[in-house]
């Protein structure tokens, strides 16, 4: 006789052996003793919880010689065939893995209206019913709707998802759980004791946790257990067959991390991988640690398998966000590593984010609040705002501002003589002369706002303006590599710091200005990477830099208009701008007459000498050829 394993040796024979599925097996139950009999059920939930053995129960209680009946006899020819799975003429068993076509179905359809032959229904199970095609589907509509009164459908399917909604309307659908682990363990403990095996309860724990919610998983792993330790079957020997570490290296990595020294840290990888390790069970299990640790911290007390006690002085030395940002990080440590062809860097340099000390965001939280009450009983303003025209704009310019909600420990017009902040000339210089410093109170202590003129000092970011503009070349050039229509665009920009700290780009066309607004998350990454600074960004448009002017000029009988060419072939190809003579200059609205001699141009003559022909000013916005 062959050895029939413990997952079908010890399958449900009736409803009350059914595990963790207490309300599908009660409503079966009450819909048999009632005879409230549906025409078609769907069973779902993930493997081995018990889909298809419901559907068997309620095949032999519906045709049971005693039936239909909630309790069947399991003694009579139809519940031993059915239990047994054998093939029979009235209880067919589909595979709608390899049975899924429109073909398949219409056979389907053309044999259900024949009678059972010995039974009270012909029963229909259909397993992975998710995996028939559209048109199967729609073939099978009409007869699941109305089936002739001696046929059931039973469909079975581990992704209802995939299932369209014209046929679940059509089924009585019973959603199948995942098995409790201490209902599985209390199963496994039942079976050991039939079989007089010798196992461990911590090493059922090992199992449960490996099986995952499946019974028929915890089912095959005892099998292996007991193979692989016929005369006992301990916690180790469980933890070793299945591929989970020893407690000592997860232990042993969990210290080395929490130390953050990056040698050690390193080191411990090395080791792990010369004895043969597997990088991707390491991450798994320290995940799996922390995971415990961070329920431990919430309070947790039942941890089957493990020490609670262990896990709570461990949980002592850590914050919320720190087990939080490590068991996340172990998580795209793992998906990267899948992807990587070099899985070993990708841990370590995970290994060493997780050593870093965490950021305790209630404890930051608490410091603003009471910075806040400090602030808010001193009379502190909440913020100021820095407005005027930029750097070289015309007066009639519309006004630049930019405004920042940082705290300031006092009004600076509050601050004695000797304390006064110093002005910065080089600072002062790379700003407006306009530019003025607004202190604006809360609302709530003066109803009024008040204007305090103060000196222009720029915000310590640990930056300047000369440093600034020497990184601003490599900063343009790492953004053309990324994204060449932005790297266009900010060639046009002016750089500058504010009085704030903030980074104030000036263009010199409002094209290139939204531009770059519209992409400044690109910007942020790269200044960010570059600088090791996170600044605020202003934008605006330098109306002076704008050209006023439109010139039309003919080269050889033909007229060309092009704002922009003049100037790029005068600057680039005829002389370097540093040895630029002067030349005559428009700005504004000007007429034709008020325009200076253009012969007298030494860069007009250039251009002439290169285009010869004749240049005739014409009117701004004219819209003469």
């Amino acid at each position: 006789m062959s050895y029939f394993v413990l997952a079908r040796k010890y399958r449900p024979q009736s409803f009350e052996d059914l595990i963790g599925q207490e309300p599908v097996a009660r409503t079966l139950v009450n819909a048999l003793s009632q005879g409230k009999v549906a025409h078609a059920y769907l069973f779902s939930g993930p493997r081995g919880i018990g889909k298809t053995t419901t559907a068997r129960l309620l095949a032999r209680a519906l045709n049971c010689e005693k039936g239909p009946t909630p309790k069947p006899c399991g003694l009579c020819a139809a519940c031993k065939e059915i239990a047994s799975g054998a093939s029979m003429e009235d209880v067919l068993e589909i595979d709608a893995a390899s049975n899924r076509g429109i073909d398949d179905i219409r056979d389907l359809r053309e044999n259900v209206k024949y009678a059972p032959v010995r039974s009270r229904y012909r029963i229909y199970i259909i397993d992975e019913a998710h995996q028939i095609t559209k048109e199967g589907f729609n073939a099978l509509l009409k007869t699941l709707e109305e089936p002739p009164s001696h046929a059931v459908f039973m469909l079975a399917t581990t992704e209802s998802q995939k299932m369209p909604a014209t046929i679940l309307s059509r089924c009585q659908r019973f959603g199948l759980r995942p098995i409790t682990s201490p209902s599985m363990v209390q199963r496994l403990e039942w079976i050991v004791k039939q079989e007089g095996l010798k196992v461990e309860r911590s090493a059922l724990e090992e199992i449960v946790k490996a099986a995952g919610g499946s019974m028929r998983d915890g089912l095959s792993l005892l099998d292996q257990v007991v193979m692989f330790a016929p005369q006992g079957a301990r916690q180790d020997a469980v933890r070793e067959l299945l591929g989970f570490l020893p407690r000592e290296t997860v232990d042993s990595f969990t210290t080395v991390l929490k130390s953050g020294d990056p040698k050690a840290i390193i080191a411990q990888v090395i080791e792990y991988l010369e004895k043969g390790g597997d990088l991707s069970q390491l991450a798994r299990d320290l995940q799996d640690r922390y995971h415990l640790v961070l329920q431990a911290k919430a309070g947790v007390e039942d941890f089957p398998g493990e020490n609670p006690e262990d896990l709570a002085q461990q949980a002592q030395s850590y914050t919320f966000d720190e087990l939080e940002r490590n068991v996340r990080g172990l998580g795209r440590c793992m998906d990267e590593m899948k992807r990587s062809p070099f899985p070993q860097a990708i841990f370590e340099v995970f290994c060493l984010r997780l050593s870093q000390p965490g950021i305790d965001t209630a404890s930051l939280l608490r410091r603003v609040e009471t910075l806040e009450k400090k602030l808010a009983s001193s009379g502190a303003p909440a913020s100021y705002s820095v407005s005027g025209p930029p750097s070289g704009a015309p007066a009639a310019s519309p006004k630049v501002s930019s405004t920042s909600s940082f705290q300031k420990p006092a009004p600076i017009s509050s601050l004695p003589p000797s304390s006064a902040p110093k002005k910065d000339p080089q600072a002062s210089a790379s700003l407006p002369s306009s530019s003025r410093v607004t202190l604006e109170p809360p609302e709530a202590e003066t109803p009024a706002a008040t204007s305090v003129a103060a000196p222009v000092q720029v915000k310590s970011i640990g930056i300047d303006d000369e440093q600034l503009r020497a990184h601003w070349p490599f900063v343009v050039q790492e953004v053309h590599k990324g994204k060449p229509s932005l790297g266009a665009s900010l060639e046009d920009a002016e750089v500058r710091l504010t009085v704030d700290g903030a980074l104030h780009l000036v263009f010199s066309t409002s094209f290139n200005m939204e531009q770059v607004k519209r992409k400044q998350d690109g910007l942020s990454t790269v200044l960010w990477d570059r600088l090791g600074k996170k600044l605020a960004l202003i934008f605006s448009v330098d109306a002076a830099r704008q050209r006023q002017k439109t010139i039309k000029f003919e080269v050889a009988g033909e007229s060309f208009r092009n704002e922009e060419g003049v100037e790029e072939i005068v600057n680039k190809e005829v002389a370097p701008a540093s040895q630029a003579p002067e030349r005559f200059s428009v700005e504004g609205e000007v007429s034709s007459g008020d325009l200076p001699p253009v012969e007298n141009d030494p860069w007009i003559k250039k251009v002439l000498g290169h285009f010869p022909g004749e240049l005739e000013p014409t009117d701004f916005g004219s819209d003469k050829p």
